[in-house]
């Protein structure tokens, strides 16, 4: 059995099928999203919330990478208490494009 963390601010998305696939043969699953992802059977679904939004003044070349290091840090707290409550994921399936997977090599370094 293979633990998979799945993250995606809108889980399930296009990842629906593969987590479904996962579950199916066994493997136990768990997922980070923003407040837009949705549980499905087996994989529970932990949400974080950025505490704010982009400054009003940052150099506009910076406003992308600030807002995606807002969604990194608030997706690293719900790793690092998933990680505190036990779990240690094998394998991470991500959505690189919102900046969500930015810290958890750091937080779980033995997955792939």
């Amino acid at each position: 059995m293979t633990n998979i963390l799945f993250v995606h601010n809108n889980f399930p998305a296009q990842f629906g099928f593969i987590a479904k696939a996962a579950v199916a043969q066994g493997h136990r699953c768990a997922a980070i999203a923003s407040s837009t992802g949705r549980a499905m059977p087996g994989v529970p679904v932990e949400k974080w919330t950025a505490g704010r939004s982009s400054s009003r003044e940052i150099l506009r070349d910076a406003i992308r990478a600030e807002a995606d290091l807002i969604r990194a840090r608030a997706a690293a707290e719900v790793a690092i208490r998933l990680r505190d409550q036990g779990l240690e994921p094998d394998l991470i399936v991500r959505h690189p494009g919102w900046g969500e997977t930015i810290y958890l090599k750091e937080i779980f370094p033995r997955a792939r």
